[in-house]
């Protein structure tokens, strides 16, 4: 994995823009990955091989307020189901991991579905592509035949 630089340009200050340059945190948009490592990555995930099941459990389980009531959102709707990184709500009765990102130019998604042993990723350079929906579609496509 490598991380991407990025140039942070502020306010002049006597006539000079100063330019800082960091390295964006990989979990913030500068992960660098291929399709065979994201493969490698869900089989080691499925099987406990980076955490254990009990060290996996946090990212697996919903977040609630301090007395155990679902989060909810500013207009009062429960919030969606969200653990340590993965969104978890369900997907036409199936358990669901999910999480998206964008950034200038590109979407992204991942579905895993644990117990259907499926995991769909979705890699789009094209600014205004529906990742997440076009995860869901394949979904679809698969519970069909399944």
């Amino acid at each position: 994995m490598r991380i991407a630089p990025t140039a942070i340009r502020e306010r002049p200050r006597d006539g000079v823009r100063p330019i800082r340059v960091r390295l964006r945190p990989p979990w913030a948009t500068a992960s660098l990955s291929s399709l065979e490592d994201l493969a490698k990555w869900d089989a080691a995930l499925a099987g406990s091989k980076l955490l254990t099941a009990k060290e996996m459990d946090p990212a697996f389980t919903p977040a609630t307020a301090v007395n155990g009531v679902a989060l909810h959102d500013p207009d009062g709707n429960v919030a969606p189901l969200y653990g340590f990184g993965w969104f978890l709500n369900p997907y036409r009765g199936h358990r669901r991991y999910a999480h998206e990102g964008e950034t200038v130019g590109f979407r992204t998604a991942i579905q895993r579905y644990p117990d259907d042993h499926l995991t769909i990723v979705v890699l789009s350079n094209r600014a205004g592509a529906d990742a997440p929906a076009l995860a869901d579609h394949v979904a679809d496509l698969y519970f069909v035949k399944h």
